[in-house]
């Protein structure tokens, strides 16, 4: 039975009934002669449900909250619960899908199951449907969520069948009271692991007064750097879920033209159309808002572990060069501060941040009383108003994530597209 990283279970503790760490991803699907209907989807993932060991855990918690939950494993998955139907009214277009799986984005996982969902949207037009996937942040991000989407897409419209799965020995599931023995263990041996990461936290702190004297100092986005706008509000529950699509050839026609990169086009778009936003509201501030980009390490393509639960990443502050006007001269200055935030992470090392979240048995930089200051994105941002002097480390949050590398089916129809998005 395998027990959350910490920087797992910094997103499980996170959650609040107005912060809500779950993730999406919206297929699109169709046209196809066969339409989708929840039925069929329920049928579908009963077949891939052995193959999906995500999709078959749920944490589970220790006595009095002294060490990190462990993810427990389900003996039988109600489907019914777990796929459900959504009706999208006519004519079926994007505002109508958007408006119709807004509500359903919007709610929170039941920790007392596996921590996923998924939305069948029925009712679009031309034979076409769509697949909302509701999976909670402590199970999957980045290359853990392809790995999820590898399961639930084929290359060929008609795949063959799954090979079926020898079922496993289910984890035997400690009781309560050797949880709690496994957790005063883990605090005993707390010195031990800080220890360990001395040596770490000095190689660190040496790299960051050397990159303090180097030229990308002047572009690097640090912390608490983002101005006061309106969108530091109080926090509700209410989501809005909205898409769109811009095509992959013009962002790399971009890309390649000024010589930037995918991410940085991408930054460029947000930063874009907030400053626009802002502007039309009379509320642009003198200094650029900041993005906090989490970045994928140990991935299996750099030579990683093939990770099936959990995440392997940190983060790095970016500018969204929201002050510049020029479009091009703004993408310069994206690219310039992100090109400095490699070099830092490169610098304070890929672990850094796991490292520190999973000296402890519980992260207490995400204990209740805690999380309850703290503020992220525009939309996350807690506790406080527009006036309040506070200042907020980050003012967005973006992330973007490569699609599976080949076209991609279902036995509904070809996928024309998969957009993934974050809850808060």
């Amino acid at each position: 039975m395998k027990r959350l990283s910490g920087l797992d279970a910094g997103f499980l503790y996170g959650e609040t009934p107005t912060w809500h760490m779950h993730v999406g991803a919206l297929l699109l699907l169709g046209p196809s002669e066969r339409p989708l209907d929840v039925e069929g989807y329920r049928a579908f993932l009963e077949e891939r449900l052995p193959l999906i060991d995500t999709f078959r855990r749920r944490p589970a918690g220790v006595p009095f909250g002294l060490d990190r939950p462990v993810w427990e494993e389900v003996a039988e998955i109600d489907l019914r619960h777990h796929v459900r139907r959504v009706r999208v009214p006519e004519p079926g277009g994007p505002r109508e899908l958007s408006e119709a799986l807004s509500p359903p984005f919007a709610t929170r996982l039941d920790f007392r199951r596996p921590l996923w969902e998924a939305w069948v949207a029925e009712g679009l037009p031309d034979g076409r449907a769509a697949v909302l996937l509701k999976i909670h942040h402590a199970v999957a991000g980045g290359f853990t969520g392809l790995r999820i989407l590898e399961h639930l897409l084929d290359v060929e419209p008609a795949p063959a069948p799954v090979t079926p799965v020898q079922p496993s020995r289910r984890d035997r599931v400690p009781s309560p009271p050797e949880r709690l023995g496994r957790a005063a263990a883990s605090w005993a041996l707390l010195p031990l692991r800080t220890a360990r990461l001395a040596p770490g936290l000095a190689r660190a702190a040496i790299g960051l007064a050397r990159f303090r004297t180097s030229p990308d100092w002047a572009d690097a986005t640090l912390p608490f750097q983002a101005p006061r706008t309106s969108f530091n509000r109080t926090l509700t529950s209410d989501r809005a879920l909205a898409f769109f699509s811009v095509p992959l050839d013009d962002v790399k026609r971009v890309k390649d033209a000024v010589g930037v990169t995918v991410n940085d086009v991408v930054l460029a778009l947000c930063g874009g159309a907030l400053r626009r936003y802002l502007a039309a509201r009379g509320e642009l501030p003198d200094r650029p808002l900041v993005a906090q980009v989490p970045v994928a390490v140990h991935t299996p393509e750099a030579g990683g572990p093939k990770q099936v639960i959990g995440n392997q990443l940190t983060v790095m502050g970016s500018s969204l060069a929201t002050h510049v006007a020029d479009p091009i001269e703004r993408l310069r200055a994206i690219h310039a501060g992100t090109e400095s935030g490699k070099h830092l992470q490169h610098v304070l090392g890929d672990d850094l941040v796991q490292d520190i979240l999973g000296v402890l048995p519980r992260p207490s930089c995400t204990a209740p009383r805690a999380r309850t200051r703290a503020s992220a994105s525009p939309t996350t941002t807690r506790r406080s108003s527009a006036s309040s002097p506070r200042t907020c480390p980050v003012r967005r949050c973006r992330s973007t994530r490569p699609g599976p590398g080949s076209s991609t089916s279902t036995r509904w129809g070809r996928s024309s597209s998969a957009r993934a998005s974050t809850s808060p």
